[in-house]
């Protein structure tokens, strides 16, 4: 957590004023939450408690001064919940508008009768991390709806090919790791494709799964590489032989 933010959270868990819904309803109708120059979209955080349950924060989505989406974020203990909520406001963006770009956004949170805004330096950080995790769970479920048999009667079964590492967490540690450049031939889906080939890259277990029934430990820096697809697929072109990066880096070279 950022200085910036750890302070606004101290202040914010400072207060004891009860939440005023009739004069937030108010502030909201007025543009309270502007600050500066204005944002086509703005998310917002709403703190709704003092220091007593219920723990509530509401996460609102603005696109043109109207709200767009809405969403409670509640839990019976403080714990991360100033956290989860603005991770709950960046979901709502995305979901609504997965191209948006972050000069476009302002996230702001309105603990009792201010409006306070996250810095520009630590949004800045939340959006592109956010952004990238959305990006990985759409191409997984894209990636997913191409082959309907690949789970079946709830069984999982391993895989050696054209796949995704399935668990999102762990694919988006390995990009922001080792960045979405193949790390066999150097092709980087951006670079050629643009703005819809950004952020897009397959990523190869560098030691080959056994079984996915077991249970398995990932390091994403040692234990997954991120290629194209091509280089996936020559990786794993022979069943009993599985290349590693550098066998394959070799053959390219010759």
């Amino acid at each position: 957590m950022s200085n910036q933010t750890d302070e606004l959270w101290k202040e914010i868990m400072g207060h004891s004023a009860k939440f005023n819904q009739e004069k937030f309803n108010s502030e909201l109708s007025n543009k309270g939450y502007v600050k500066g120059q204005e944002t086509p979209f703005y998310i917002i955080t709403v703190k709704k408690f003092t220091n007593e349950e219920p723990f509530i924060y509401d996460v609102l989505l603005l696109e043109n001064h109207q709200v767009v989406n809405s969403v409670q974020v509640t839990n019976s203990s403080l714990k991360n919940l100033f956290a989860k909520a603005k991770q709950k406001a960046l979901e709502l963006l995305f979901a609504h508008n997965p191209d948006v770009n972050l000069d476009d956004v302002s996230m702001i949170h309105y603990q009792v009768y201010s409006w306070i805004e996250e810095s520009r330096n630590s949004f800045s950080t939340l959006f592109n991390k956010k952004r990238l995790h959305h990006t990985i769970v759409q191409d997984l479920q894209a990636e997913k709806s191409q082959y309907p048999s690949f789970y079946k009667d709830g069984e999982v079964k391993q895989y050696y090919g054209n796949r995704y590492e399935r668990k999102a967490t762990n694919r988006l540690r390995a990009i922001e790791i080792h960045g979405a450049t193949c790390m066999v031939c150097g092709f980087n889906y951006e670079e050629v494709y643009g703005e819809h080939g950004k952020d897009f890259i397959e990523v190869h277990h560098v030691k080959p799964l056994s079984t996915l029934n077991e249970a398995i430990e990932i390091d994403p820096e040692k234990d997954l590489a991120p290629v194209c697809a091509n280089c996936h697929r020559m990786l794993h072109r022979k069943r009993d032989h599985v290349l590693s990066i550098e066998e394959l880096k070799a053959i390219l070279k010759k």
